[in-house]
């Protein structure tokens, strides 16, 4: 294997995706490469100075760089990409759209990412999460934590 690719194979439903991330530009930039059951699907250039994300809902996969999140599955494809300098940490796929955790927000993002996005802004980063299929637990650096509901209404800190 050459020095800076990331290989990665993922069974989801009835297909095997194949990912490769060659690393060698990083910081600056990454490539990103998806095969679905053996075919290229696509590729991506993307910001290098966080490690791309890997994440399955149902017969879909999906990946997430600092400034995007990518959906492929059998029968769609959605991208999402911040409106700010914020990076994205973690995705998540929900009934209600997709739930993206940046450093300071979490969006809940309608499926085919229009422009409904509804958003909750922390006060400091985000250190971890965890999402149980209905709240968003999150602690910030500053040792904040918050409960946040998501819901067909969107999202609703506490």
């Amino acid at each position: 294997m050459t020095a800076g690719i990331l290989f990665e194979t993922l069974v989801v439903g009835n297909s095997i995706f194949e990912v490769l991330v060659d690393r060698s530009d990083a910081p600056r930039s990454v490539s990103v490469e998806l095969r679905q059951d053996g075919e290229r699907v696509r590729g991506w250039e993307e910001p290098g100075w966080r490690q791309i994300g890997l994440g399955a809902a149902g017969e879909s996969f999906y990946w997430w760089s600092a400034r995007r999140l990518a959906v492929v599955g059998a029968d769609r494809q959605i991208r999402f990409e911040t409106q700010t300098n914020e990076d994205i940490l973690y995705a998540f796929s929900t009934p209600h759209g997709w739930l993206i955790v940046c450093e300071t927000s979490a969006s809940l993002v309608p499926e085919g990412g229009d422009s409904s996005t509804r958003s909750v802004e922390f006060e400091e980063v985000v250190k971890s999460c965890r999402f149980d299929g209905f709240d968003l637990a999150v602690e910030l650096t500053n040792g904040t934590h918050y409960s946040v509901a998501v819901g067909s209404d969107g999202l609703l800190a506490g």
